[in-house]
């Protein structure tokens, strides 16, 4: 057999080693979070939620579970407190006692194999999603980050790339004043991204980073303002004068074209500028330079 076909082997045997564990772990889950639980502090009295019951199915799940499998764990029992917790009122006894369970699962994710950047990014998706901070864990965790090699990070930044770039496109919002970065709704994925590209001591890639996003979501004023926050003056020029052919209308990329001709001392350019501005909104200020 090849090393391929021993994996394959090996991985249908842990499916099926994993069915009944999973499935039990599950059942308890479900019959702990489907109580509608209340609690009367006054008077002592309620229906509160019992997940105790998880005790000998988590610990013959875990004794055999990979990444994979706690990561779906993870995501199930998330869902399922999440629904209980929104129908309880309990003084928020449910929420505890889920996010005891999610620890031991989260403790579990560190210990069990699996590349380290996988493992970085998965608990930063999945703590995004936390309504209730039944993972607060997962931010303690990633508060050990430093502890990642360059090389980690590098994988990790290489893997958050792909997976933005393959992310749905996000419309403009019609807020064109703003920078580009304000509205998207992944913004804190790109900064993200930025951020695991300097851990990476890969920085030189960022603003080509941020030049690609532009492409798909911004205009090309905006690709042009990258570009000079990051000193590549004359490619930024190029893209103002895009800029203008994609909006005629555009004062504040003419404006920087005429920083540009005056900075090298064409004259004749920004006495133009000055002509197009004055004809468009008559202002003194125009006939000074």
């Amino acid at each position: 057999m090849t090393d391929k076909q021993i994996q394959h082997t090996l991985e249908v045997y842990h499916r099926k080693a994993m069915r009944e564990p999973t499935k039990r772990l599950r059942a308890a889950i479900e019959q702990a979070s489907k109580k509608r639980c209340w609690y009367n502090g006054w008077k002592h009295e309620g229906q509160l939620a019992d997940y105790g019951i998880l005790h000998e199915p988590m610990r013959e799940f875990l004794s055999a579970a990979r990444f994979g499998d706690i990561c779906a764990m993870c995501e199930f029992l998330m869902a399922k407190a999440n629904a209980q917790i929104e129908k309880s009122d309990d003084e928020g006894d449910c929420a505890n006692q889920a996010r005891y369970w999610m620890e031991k699962l989260l403790k579990a994710i560190m210990k069990c194999d699996g590349n380290i950047a996988e493992k970085t990014a998965w608990l930063e998706d999945f703590q995004k999603h936390d309504r209730y901070f039944l993972a607060d864990y997962a931010k303690t965790m990633l508060n050990k980050r430093n502890a990642l090699s360059q090389e980690d990070w590098s994988r990790l930044a290489d893997m958050k790339i792909e997976k933005f770039k393959n992310s749905p496109k996000v419309e403009n919002d019609g807020r064109s004043d703003e920078d580009i970065l304000s509205w998207l709704d992944d913004k804190e994925a790109v900064e993200e991204i930025e951020a695991a590209l300097r851990n990476a001591g890969r920085s030189d890639e960022i603003v080509d980073f941020r030049k690609s996003i532009l492409e798909r979501f911004g205009t090309a004023e905006d690709i042009a303002e990258a570009l000079l926050a990051d000193g590549r003056a004359q490619e930024a020029e190029s893209w103002f004068a895009k800029a203008i052919e994609q909006d005629p209308t555009s004062t504040s990329a003419r404006a920087r074209l005429r920083e540009f001709a005056l900075a090298r001392g064409d004259m004749p350019t920004v006495a133009a500028y000055d002509a197009e501005s004055f004809l468009t909104i008559p202002q003194l200020r125009h006939t000074i330079s």
